[in-house]
């Protein structure tokens, strides 16, 4: 059963854990994360995170700031022991100038594209 339980103020941050009901413990999951200084990294904190019970994911949007031009965003499933990347996208260049119609979308960078 994954069950999300911290939040905090705005972005809100979430954690997610894991309940075993044969140990009576609750086992707290961790993320793939990605930035051009550190690469690929784990980290239990998702922003503006959202699970699907029915699907058993996990999807996430981390804005760079305000305008949403740059950031991050992915998607997670349950995947029997843990949680499992099925996709990332990361915008590591903020500068737009505000545009209603301007294309916000980020580049996917896992899986990758052939």
């Amino acid at each position: 059963q994954v069950t999300g339980v911290q939040t905090c103020a705005l972005p809100i941050f979430s954690r997610f854990y894991v309940w075993n009901s044969a140990q009576q413990t609750a086992e707290q999951q961790y993320f793939v994360d990605y930035s051009d200084t550190n690469g690929w990294t784990s980290t239990p904190d998702l922003v503006n995170a959202f699970l699907d019970p029915h699907s058993r994911t996990v999807t996430s949007f981390s804005k760079g700031r305000g305008l949403g031009d740059c950031g991050t965003a992915g998607t997670w499933q349950w995947a029997g022991y843990g949680v499992q990347l099925r996709q990332y996208y990361y915008q590591p260049i903020c500068g737009l100038e505000y545009d209603e119609d301007a294309d916000l979308t980020f580049p996917q960078i896992f899986p990758k594209a052939e």
